[in-house]
């Protein structure tokens, strides 16, 4: 009987330090399916951050277009979650 719990603990232990190991190893290298996600969300956030009515001024756009100086735009909203 001790000799099949010291053979299960033995196990265990390995079985640990395997998966730490294995944990370790996936932190240090980028996921690339993690970095697709990151760029699409940050696209997202680049397209969701300014209003549509804020144009920048360019000699190119029509005399109707609603214009903002390039100095006067509102802050980027933050992307930290509360």
């Amino acid at each position: 009987m001790p000799v099949f719990l010291i053979v299960v603990l033995v196990l265990a232990l390995i079985a640990l330090v395997a998966m730490l190991v294995v944990r370790s190893r996936a932190s240090r290298t980028p996921n690339p399916r993690s970095k697709q996600r990151a760029k699409r969300e940050s696209a997202e956030v680049q397209d969701d951050a300014w209003p549509a009515e804020v144009v920048p001024v360019s000699g190119d756009a029509g005399d109707d277009a609603p214009r903002m100086p390039m100095g006067d735009l509102p802050p980027r909203p933050s992307r930290r979650r509360k």
